[in-house]
């Protein structure tokens, strides 16, 4: 599966974890933090395509926070072999 996030959905924390939760279809995804988000991505065991387009307007939206977004698809990526991530 590969999946396409627009970072101009993107727009407050909310908003966010809405957009990605849908993208991602992930059953153990329930709540909106970002731990949730990296334990969610830890369980996928198939394989994931993940690009993050419009990544400097998530930024200007989301500040520390999208900083801190990118974190968690980077750890995801580098510790689950199925996930692939990559943003522009």
């Amino acid at each position: 599966m590969h999946l396409v996030i627009d970072g101009l959905k993107l727009i407050d924390k909310s908003s966010a974890h809405t957009t990605l939760r849908t993208h991602l279809d992930i059953d153990l995804y329930q709540a909106d933090n970002l731990d949730s988000l990296f334990e969610a991505l830890l369980s996928v065991d198939y394989p994931l395509g993940i690009m993050l387009v419009n990544t400097d307007k998530m930024l200007a939206n989301l500040g520390d926070y999208g900083e801190k977004l990118l974190k968690v698809f980077t750890a995801a990526h580098e510790v689950n072999e199925h996930i692939d991530f990559n943003y522009i």
